[in-house]
């Protein structure tokens, strides 16, 4: 008889003390995330500074950042890619985009596919008649999507989208 009622009251302790570990667990973890969230709702995160245009001519720009908790942890960095340098002798397509695109250029009735992400320049070989580019972001994000048509060091033409899946259509005079 004993030993039955010993068996009762431990049954009857178990949920108990997996609802306090549970419970435990819950409470870290509020914690944990309140502190680097920064602080309670009254504390203001610092403003965020004003983005640094790149330096002429060094090919890259700076990276910037766009917040710091009341905690001092950074959050939100936003790293910028060093910027592609252009050449000043003949004719590109540049595609700047961070996550992957896809489409095709053509100059005359040559097309050309193209696959990629990140900022890349393509060459157009023999540039003759219209020069046309249509690129398609393959993703739902709201980043730029930067197409230019370049000759020779010039812009003929930039268009942009931040749509996601967005795309961008252009085309200029060789």
């Amino acid at each position: 008889m004993n030993e039955r009622n010993w068996e009762r009251k431990r049954s009857s302790e178990i949920p108990w003390k997996a609802v306090a570990a549970v419970l435990g667990v819950i409470a870290i973890a509020a914690i944990a995330l309140f502190w680097i969230l920064g602080g309670s709702a009254g504390q203001t995160d610092h403003p965020a500074p004003a983005p640094q245009p790149a330096t002429p001519g060094s090919g890259v720009a700076p990276a910037t950042t766009y917040g710091v908790s009341s905690k001092g942890i950074r959050y939100a960095d936003v790293i910028i890619q060093p910027t592609m340098t252009i050449p000043v002798t003949g004719t590109w397509v540049h595609v700047q985009y961070m996550g992957a695109f896809n489409g095709s250029y053509r100059s005359g009735t040559d097309v050309r596919p193209v696959e990629s992400s990140g900022d890349r320049l393509f060459a157009i070989e023999n540039a003759t008649g219209t020069l046309a580019a249509g690129i398609r972001k393959e993703d739902s994000g709201t980043k730029d999507l930067v197409v230019s048509i370049i000759k020779n060091g010039a812009i003929l033409k930039r268009e942009n989208s931040s749509a996601p899946f967005g795309t961008v259509n252009i085309s200029a005079p060789a």
